[in-house]
């Protein structure tokens, strides 16, 4: 199965799904995810992918390719610049994804606005 997973987290942050998209992988399922730039939970963008770096990657039999975020920061209003931005950002990435998935799964803690890339 060819699928597609919307998550605004991915490696190297810590969340359940960088365990079961390897998982998905390693079972023959072609796995591509659709993640924005690492920055929780310090609210800064990670060494390493600042700058255009590390925007397309394969990690662990997946497909990773991430889309451009304001990073949270520390205040209610960076939050929500953050979730804004993953949701545009990610509406943009998809529009030039190839689209031959045989699923799609958005996988999201909050806000729902999450999952429109997922849409796209």
């Amino acid at each position: 199965m060819n699928l597609q997973v919307v998550c605004q987290h991915y490696y190297p942050e810590q969340y359940p799904l960088t365990r079961i998209c390897p998982e998905l992988a390693s079972r023959g399922h072609r796995v591509h995810v659709l993640t924005g730039l690492p920055n929780y939970p310090e609210g800064r963008i990670y060494p390493g992918y600042r700058g255009f770096k590390n925007r397309k990657q394969h990690i662990d039999g997946v497909d990773v390719v991430r889309c451009a975020l304001i990073p949270r920061g520390k205040s209610k209003a960076g939050l929500f610049f953050n979730y804004a931005s993953f949701a545009f950002f990610g509406v943009l990435k998809a529009l030039f994804i190839k689209k031959d998935f045989d699923a799609v799964l958005v996988i999201q803690s909050s806000p729902v606005s999450m999952a429109i890339p997922g849409w796209s």
